[in-house]
Order: structure tokens, then C-alpha cells, then sequence
């Protein structure tokens, strides 16, 4: 009944976890014993080695694993971040199946279960001290760690090439209701890169009456700009415009938000 109860509360959960709840410091055979009893009778699955899912009574044919719960689970810091953070604060555009995750460990190789893939991302190591844009949300009973929508907006700028598309970021920040303009200074700053400054710049700008951002958080992002024009994407198809306020060359499609058929990149 005590496991029973465990099962209830940890719909996916680590060997850790479960070494918690029973009080218990050494893995011994009769602890592994007891999960591979619980595997044969279908009670839990084998997500990889040292995490499993809880099978739900009654679960007819193979069940689907809540993909955010097990990102969550890959390592003991795991920060659910980037296009993953975007989609679960319901800004994304489109979903995929890769799911990524900050951690401080080293990044592991990719790791893929019933079609998803998750991959592990360094924390830059001027953030390494930092715990700045992470908060915790309740997923099925479980807190989970992820990016604020502050930090995630500004980290697939910094960081675009760990989302879909140019299309698909402008498309997600379109869906954005507000921003706290504060705390993406706080962490645009922070990051102290000066292209992602004015890509951060250009892109509150563009949104600066709907987001209603004050004309002096812009002023104090334009003081730390590239002294020379840079590219928002050097590579990207058609006509570009220099945005000299921000000195940021843009392409057309993304000031005139005329975008490419579906799964056309830009």
C-alpha cells in the first residue's frame, strides 16, 4: 500500500526519488528486485536506466509518457528551457517532438523515447551562479523547474538556433500577451552579449505598445549595442534592412510579417 501511494503521487520518478520515499540510503537486491517485480506486472515502465513511469491501472496498448515529466527527471537540476519552456507557457507556435533541458552537469548525448527527443544544454558559464528566470510550476502532481517567459524570450534570442526557425520565434513572440520588461533587462544584461542586446532591443521594440515597454528600458539597451551593424541571420533568404536604431540588419519577411508556406524555413 506504502508503494502504492508513491506510484500515486510520482507519475514519472527517479531510483533517487524512490530511495527517498522509502527512507533508504543503499540500493540493495531486493530493492531492485521490487522493481523488476513491479516492471513484469505492468505497474511501471523503463523510461532509461534509473527512471520510470507509473502505468496507470486499466491502461489498455502502450502508453504515452508525459514528455515535460520525464525532461524534468533527466537530471537532479534539470531547467526545462528553450523552445520546451516555450511551449509550456503556451507561447509556442508549433510543437515538436525535441525537448530541451539546462543543466550543470556535462551534457549528455541525445536521448530519444517512443519519438521524442530531449537534449541537455550547458548553462553558459558567466550564469553558472545564477539561478536568475527560473521559476517552478505543478505538472501532474510533480514541480518542475523552467525558464520564465522573461528568460525563455530572451534565450532563444540569444540562442535561436535551439528553436525551429526564425519564422517559428517570431510567430511564438507574437503570442506573448506581456512582458515583464524589468526582469528581461535584468537578464539581457546579464547574458552581456552585445547582438543579443539588439536583437532583445529590436524585437521589444517592435512590440513596445503592446507589451507596453518604457522608452527608457529601450534608451538603456541602445547604449550597449554593436558599435558596426550585425545580422540578425546572415543566411536567410531575401531582402534584409539595416534597423539603425538598433544596428541590426532584418530580414524583410520578419518586419513585414509575411511568412513562408508551412515547414518553408526563412
Amino acid at each position: 500500500m506504502k508503494l502504492e501511494l508513491f506510484f500515486v503521487a510520482h507519475p514519472v520518478f527517479t531510483i533517487k526519488d524512490l530511495k527517498s520515499f522509502l527512507g533508504i540510503s543503499n540500493v540493495t537486491s531486493t530493492f531492485y528486485n521490487l522493481l523488476q517485480y513491479h516492471q513484469k506486472k505492468k505497474h511501471i515502465l523503463l523510461i532509461r536506466r534509473g527512471i520510470y513511469a507509473v502505468i496507470p491501472k486499466g491502461t489498455q496498448g502502450t502508453m504515452i509518457v508525459d514528455s515535460y515529466l520525464i525532461t524534468s527527471k533527466l537530471k537532479d537540476d534539470s531547467i526545462l528551457a528553450y523552445q520546451t519552456a516555450l511551449a509550456l507557457h503556451g507561447k509556442s507556435h508549433t510543437m515538436v517532438n525535441r525537448f530541451y533541458y539546462l543543466t550543470f552537469a556535462r551534457p549528455e548525448k541525445n536521448f530519444e523515447f517512443q519519438g521524442n527527443v530531449y537534449k541537455a544544454v550547458s548553462i553558459p558559464s558567466n550564469l553558472k551562479k545564477s539561478n536568475v528566470g527560473v521559476i517552478q510550476i505543478n505538472r501532474m502532481g510533480l514541480n518542475i523547474s523552467l525558464t520564465s517567459l522573461e528568460r525563455t524570450f530572451v534565450d532563444i534570442l540569444d540562442r535561436p538556433y535551439l528553436c525551429l526557425s526564425w519564422e517559428e520565434i517570431s510567430r511564438s513572440i507574437e503570442n506573448i500577451e506581456f512582458l515583464d520588461s524589468e526582469a528581461v533587462l535584468q537578464y539581457t544584461f546579464l547574458i552581456g552579449n552585445r547582438t543579443t542586446v539588439a536583437i532583445v532591443g529590436f524585437f521589444l521594440d517592435m512590440y513596445r505598445e503592446k507589451w507596453m515597454i518604457p522608452l527608457d528600458h529601450l534608451k538603456k539597451l541602445k547604449r550597449i549595442c554593436p558599435n558596426k551593424p550585425v545580422y540578425l541571420k546572415r543566411s536567410l533568404k531575401g531582402p534584409q534592412k539595416l534597423i539603425s536604431s538598433w544596428n541590426l540588419i532584418v530580414p524583410q519577411k520578419i518586419l513585414e510579417k509575411k511568412w513562408e508556406e508551412p515547414h518553408e524555413d526563412i
